[in-house]
């Protein structure tokens, strides 16, 4: 246990994330669960249960590896209606290794798996379709959200599961951002670098229930949410227009990016609708209504450093997924979700996830080595597209591209593997 412990540890520091809405893909990692779409939170049982349900660690136990390394592409309109710029990042290691032993009608498990953030990087964006002037920053959004997890769960009636789990998430990541007067004379340019906090107040909640004839099941689990405020290193830049003077780098005072990550509830189903063909299906609910901007607290240059407003929309994901297992030691899969539109329309811009609906198409194979042994894949596709603007200014600074409506594409491309010893 205490290799599985360093090993899991490695993993998660090396993780980093991109996103197509909120904070989190509706499907990030797992060979097994994301051939599915994601639709787990009835059957999962295992290691992996600490990110889908707790519920499910009363389960049969298992060693779990898995690994997803994933490739973003944005692109969006950041300083000319007329000129798009493109972010290219990956291939992301999304990864997680989780554990879970069984006794009786107990479970426990650990682990360690990225669970958010955000990825989208614009190098030296050409400010000349806004104004005339040479600088040229990099628009950078990054945030990553890893989480180690402790949980238990209880079988307290033949086919009913009850599990919580203790999380500790850690944020880390850095952005940028510009900005202008209202009266077009000069750019403010903001970059926080080093923002890492990580906070112990997390926890999961899960229940689910299977029939006696094993042939259909219901699960629900819930999210705790989390606020972060973490310190960061920052500097600022102010550009006059008219002038084409750009002051040396200030560091600022003591710079804090504040953020939430929030709470979720899930709802999952499954039914076996022939011999060897489970069907499953999930709904969520994440509360990204309580994320109205990401807090920037600090000064550069002695001019306080202004937030990022978002004013998001709850997130809902819809699922389904299909798993035919009538091959021998092959599973077959597929899956397809929907996620609602979270970005607010008054408040979009290209470093964001698009205001749009996303898209999410997989299909998988599971394969087993004797009774012990599953290897696991999944290809995924997913996208979003969507229209929005920056709103206009309530202070003496603005967005570029404010009230301008404009589009913004996202495409992710994934390869879903998993590696389960089944104890």
């Amino acid at each position: 246990m205490r290799m599985i412990f360093f090993v899991t540890l490695a993993f998660a520091l090396c993780a980093s994330h991109g996103d197509a809405a909120g904070f989190e893909k509706s499907v990030m990692w797992s060979g097994k669960h994301a051939g599915y779409a994601g639709a787990a939170v009835s059957g999962v049982t295992g290691g992996q249960s600490l990110f889908f349900n707790p519920a499910g660690l009363a389960g049969p136990g298992d060693v779990s590896l898995n690994y997803s390394p994933t490739w973003i592409n944005i692109e969006g309109n950041l300083a000319s209606v007329g000129k798009k710029e493109e972010s290219k990042v990956g291939p992301l290691p999304f990864a997680g290794l989780t554990a879970s032993y069984n006794f009786g009608r107990f479970g426990f498990g650990m682990g360690a798996y990225v669970v958010g953030g955000e990825k989208a990087y614009f190098g030296g964006v050409d400010l000349t379709g806004d104004s005339v002037i040479r600088f040229k920053p990099a628009l950078i959004t990054d945030l990553e959200i890893t989480e180690y997890s402790l949980g238990a769960a209880m079988e307290v009636v033949s086919g009913l599961r009850f599990g919580a789990s203790w999380r500790i998430n850690k944020a880390k990541g850095e952005l940028s951002t510009i900005k202008k007067t209202v009266t077009n004379t000069a750019y403010s340019f903001l970059y926080v670098k080093d923002v890492k906090q990580t906070m112990y107040d997390g926890w999961r909640l899960g229940v689910q229930y299977e029939s006696s004839e094993k042939n259909w099941g219901l699960g629900f689990g819930y999210r705790s949410r989390v606020t972060f405020d973490a310190p960061g290193t920052g500097f600022g830049q102010t550009i006059v227009i008219p002038t084409q003077t750009i002051t040396p780098q200030v560091l600022s005072d003591v710079v804090r990016v504040g953020v939430i990550f929030p709470e979720a509830y899930n709802l999952g189903m499954h039914y076996v609708a022939a011999q060897n063909l489970k069907l499953l299906a999930g709904l969520d609910l994440v509360k990204y209504s309580k994320t109205d901007s990401i807090n920037i607290t600090g000064t550069a240059n002695g001019t306080t450093l202004p937030n990022i407003p978002l004013n998001w929309h709850d997130m809902w994901n819809i699922r389904f997924g299909m798993e035919y297992t009538g091959m021998n030691s092959l599973a077959l899969r597929a899956g397809y979700a929907l996620t609602t539109q979270t970005t607010s329309s008054e408040h979009a811009k290209a470093t964001l996830p698009p205001a749009g609906k996303g898209h999410l198409v997989v299909v998988g194979a599971g394969y087993s080595i004797g009774k012990n042994l599953d290897l696991d894949g999944a290809i995924e596709h997913s996208w979003n597209n969507g229209s929005g603007s920056m709103s206009l200014p309530t202070s003496t600074t603005k967005e570029l591209l404010a009230g301008v409506n404009t589009e913004s594409k996202v495409k992710v491309y994934a390869f879903h593997t998993g590696l389960t010893y089944k104890f």
